[in-house]
């Protein structure tokens, strides 16, 4: 009987385990991710003098999609480096820090709304 219960709590043991790596390793690779896709964007060229004013109202009324990479949040008193997705959805929040809709953009005029799970991101 006690041989049976010892095994029950180690596959139970064995399960959390996985669980909790899995979830580390998506958050890292979606981290990646992220990192790569915002490098991409950063290397759009910059649109010319000529088409500053049309490339400004068009960034402005498209809004980009829930999970896209859209900031990086460096914080360096709590060695706190992370990339911002766009979206509050349990699954963004799982796996980096929201940026909230209908709030400023990053870098732009007024108050930006983040979000992130305390037990991740914003742990420190």
């Amino acid at each position: 009987m006690s041989q049976a219960v010892e095994r029950t709590f180690w596959a139970v043991a064995v399960i959390a385990l996985g669980i909790y790596v899995a979830s580390i390793s998506e958050t890292f690779l979606y981290q990646a991710y992220l990192d790569w896709q915002f490098a991409e964007a950063l290397k759009a060229p910059a649109p010319t003098q000529s088409s500053k004013r049309s490339a400004g109202l068009a960034r402005n009324t498209s809004k980009a999609r829930e999970g896209d990479a859209i900031a990086r949040l460096e914080i360096p008193s709590i060695q706190l480096s992370a990339l911002v997705a766009e979206g509050i959805q349990k699954s963004t929040l799982r796996r980096s820090i929201g940026h909230v809709p209908n709030t400023a953009a990053p870098g732009a005029a007024g108050n930006v709304g983040l979000s992130a799970h305390r037990d991740t991101f914003f742990r420190r």
